[in-house]
């Protein structure tokens, strides 16, 4: 039996709050990682205003999500890291066992390390891409408020006419007028 839409729209989440400065100031995101930091998310100019606004869209999205008989994630559960030790054993295939050892020896670690490098960052792939993905949003306004002239100057470097600029960071220099130094 489904569990009732009321059921549903009471579930208490941790909520994340994040800073994002852009070209319209400070603003706060407020979202859950159960229910998606890109699906639902509140936006203010305080936390406040932030946290309210995502109240208003859960509700929407989690009535939206309902009607549509589509899955609700529920909270997850908080963990107590004192009751893991740290050490589990993992059994794999021999050809893995020899790839695992081969690129340890090629970083220059044990292959405990290794693994464990190797799984500390398949741990944090959400919150790298989360990162990238919020650089890539940057970029976008950049190239948004720039467009134009980005347009111009690629026109005119098909033309030989463009200014020389030796690096990206020296054409955002340039865009910006902050610090432009030609290249000869």
């Amino acid at each position: 039996m489904r569990k009732s839409l009321s059921y549903f729209k009471n579930l208490a989440y941790s909520l994340i709050i994040e800073k994002i400065q852009d070209e319209d100031g400070l603003q706060y995101y407020c979202y859950t990682e159960e229910l998606g930091k890109y699906s639902c998310y509140g936006i203010g100019e305080t936390e406040v205003e932030a946290i309210n606004h995502f109240k208003e869209v859960k509700e929407g999205f989690i009535e939206y999500l309902y009607g549509k008989e589509l899955p609700i994630p529920e909270p997850r559960t908080k963990v107590n890291l004192e009751s893991f030790s740290g050490k589990f054993t993992v059994r794999t295939s021999p050809q893995v066992h020899s790839i695992l050892v081969k690129q340890a020896d090629e970083q220059g670690l044990s292959l405990n390390a290794y693994v464990n490098q190797s799984l500390t960052s398949a741990c944090y792939m959400d919150e790298i891409k989360g990162y990238l993905d919020g650089r890539l949003r940057v970029g976008e306004i950049f190239m948004r408020k720039h467009h134009d002239e980005i347009c111009y100057h690629l026109t005119q470097f098909s033309f030989g006419k463009a200014p020389k600029v030796d690096s990206l960071e020296n054409y955002v220099r340039f865009l910006n007028k902050d610090k432009f130094i030609p290249t000869t």
